[in-house]
């Protein structure tokens, strides 16, 4: 799409891409890794970037609000150290957001907003425990403000669940095992009759299986 010509497609297009960026959906290119957290019980158990994010962002709007309004002491206010690490997370997301859009361009910006988000809470604990309640009020707020932006599904995106079956079914098979490959390859189908791939693999199951009137 040209720019220039469909400006405003483009606009809608890249704020989606940044609302996805931020958001709470896994944004699959390869493989449905949404739908792996969500049926594992312990990858359902762990953080996931949204926790961070928000937390990280948190730590964002402290720095920035600690380097030009003085509501904390000088023992609470952000490092220097700490606007480096913000403008790392904002250069990579600056960086991917012209062109792709999937959950795996977001992990190099998880090591300054983990930094960020740990800044954020050690500052929050420290300003409520010394009781500095202009200080704590702010920290509470960005905490809040950033973990609530990044939880809201302000873009819609579903998972693709037939490719998802179809891409167990196809481990199945690799594995020596038909039948629950055909399980696997038959639920693709029914959530996307013109998945192509599934019908083929589906017979390759009934032909290792003996089925060959199914094949």
């Amino acid at each position: 799409m040209n720019w220039l010509e469909h400006p405003g497609a483009m606009f809608r297009l890249t704020l989606r891409k940044a609302l996805l960026f931020w958001g709470p959906a896994t944004v699959s290119d390869s493989k449905e890794v949404a739908l792996e957290r969500q049926r594992s019980p312990i990858l359902s158990l762990l953080p996931g970037f949204p926790l961070v994010a928000g937390l990280g962002l948190a730590g964002m709007i402290l720095v920035w609000v600690g380097n030009r309004i003085r509501l904390c002491p000088a023992a609470l206010s952000p490092p220097p150290g700490e606007s480096l690490l913000a403008l790392l997370a904002m250069g990579h997301f600056l960086s991917v957001l012209p062109f792709f859009m999937a959950e795996r361009y977001r992990v190099a910006a998880l090591v300054p907003l983990a930094l960020l988000a740990g800044g954020a809470v050690w500052r929050a604990r420290e300003a409520v425990s010394s009781r500095h309640p202009r200080c704590a009020a702010w920290a509470l707020v960005a905490v809040l403000a950033g973990t609530g932006f990044t939880h809201m599904p302000l873009a819609a995106y579903r998972p693709d669940e037939a490719r998802w079956h179809f891409h167990r079914g196809l481990a199945l098979m690799k594995t020596g095992n038909p039948l629950p490959a055909a399980v696997e390859l038959q639920c693709a189908i029914a959530r996307d009759p013109a998945h192509t791939w599934s019908w083929l693999y589906l017979a390759a199951a009934y032909e290792q299986m003996g089925r060959l009137e199914d094949a």
